[in-house]
């Protein structure tokens, strides 16, 4: 690849990324397609455009790059990563249950390390939930649902988390 076409490919996964985090969904996959875009090409902080994708919860976009032209790309870990970055962000549950399905081989009880932290999706889904009015807490509640179902461990969740607290709402 010249230097000329591996600065395009640079410029085109940083615009799907600058798109994916402003909220502009309605022309990315448009982009992606005449971008022909890489679904794990990293930009300098280390995202990528599935990663991104997965943490604003944005089903379509994610099951476009799971079917598109690079799908052989995006590797177990990538997929993996995706849930716990869906969890981490947004929390959408059709992300949740798309990454879930069974031809993509992600395991609910992943587990993450990085230098300071062991992490589950489990884990993230239920950690951060200040600020977040009733719907939010509501998407994540069934995602904890789809979660437990699909075979997470409760017992991940330290740092004395109440899982009733989550469930419960105030009336």
């Amino acid at each position: 690849m010249t230097m000329g076409a591996c600065l395009k490919k640079h410029v085109s996964t940083l615009k799907v990324i600058q798109q994916l985090e402003a909220g502009e969904y309605s022309d990315v996959i448009k982009e992606i397609d005449e971008l022909d875009v890489n679904p794990v090409g990293k930009d300098p902080a280390g995202r990528t455009p599935f990663g991104v994708a997965c943490r604003k919860g944005q089903a379509t976009v994610v099951k476009h790059f799971l079917e598109g032209n690079h799908k052989n790309r995006i590797t177990q870990q990538y997929r993996s990563l995706g849930l716990i970055n869906n969890c981490k962000g947004e929390t959408s549950g059709d992300v949740v249950k798309l990454l879930l399905d069974d031809s993509y081989g992600v395991v609910a009880d992943i587990h993450y390390f990085d230098k300071d932290t062991i992490s589950t999706a489990l884990h993230e889904c239920v950690r951060k939930r200040s600020n977040m009015n009733p719907k939010q807490l509501a998407e994540r509640a069934m995602v904890v649902g789809v979660l437990t179902k699909a075979g997470a461990n409760l017992y991940v969740i330290s740092q004395g988390f109440n899982l009733t607290s989550l469930l419960h709402f105030p009336s």
